[in-house]
């Protein structure tokens, strides 16, 4: 691979990635500005797996994958992230009903302004795992919304290679604690 600066984060011309029987495992040929213009990956007999090819003008993606035996796969996901059922504003909302932002003024949080951030892994199969507190404000912030993000009903999980994979999320909420009228 060749890179158009030292800090190996331009990549220009193309990538190549070999097996260990010597066999390219995948080869990565890259826009003048260092996207992706498009990628082959093969099976370690040598047979294509998957193309894909990223038009950034139209933002068109095109991928074609194809089983072991050559034939074409169908309706193949090259990449996708984690989605919550219906999306983002579905996520919003799960979340805007189900968190008690009562919490801090309970626990005697004082005036002001404070946002939690959780960090949680959407497995393979959909579910939340590892939900744990970036921050540490206390007054029952970071515990409200991990208990939260917990229980939340499953997700679609994220998808690299036509294979369901694990996702790292980050989530901020904002609490208010403001003077009673």
């Amino acid at each position: 691979s060749a890179y158009a600066d030292t800090l190996f984060a331009k990549p220009v011309d193309r990538l190549l990635r070999y097996y260990e029987n010597g066999q390219t495992a995948d080869s990565t040929y890259f826009n003048p500005d260092g996207t992706i213009k498009n990628t082959y990956h093969y099976y370690d007999n040598g047979k294509l797996w998957v193309h894909y090819q990223y038009n950034p003008n139209n933002k068109r993606e095109i991928t074609d994958a194809y089983a072991l035996n050559g034939n074409r796969v169908e309706d193949f996901i090259f990449s996708k992230e984690a989605s919550f059922q219906e999306g983002v504003s579905d996520w919003q909302n799960y979340l805007a009903e189900n968190v008690k932002t009562n919490v801090p003024v309970k626990k005697g949080a004082p005036l002001g302004q404070y946002q939690v951030i959780i960090r949680f892994i959407v497995g393979e199969n959909g579910k939340i795992v590892d939900a744990e507190a970036e921050t540490h404000i206390g007054y029952g912030m970071e515990e409200e919304v991990v208990r939260v993000i917990k229980k939340s009903p499953k997700w679609n999980p994220a998808i690299v290679m036509g294979k369901p994979v694990n996702a790292y999320r980050r989530q901020p909420i904002t609490f208010m604690v403001v003077k009673e009228k």
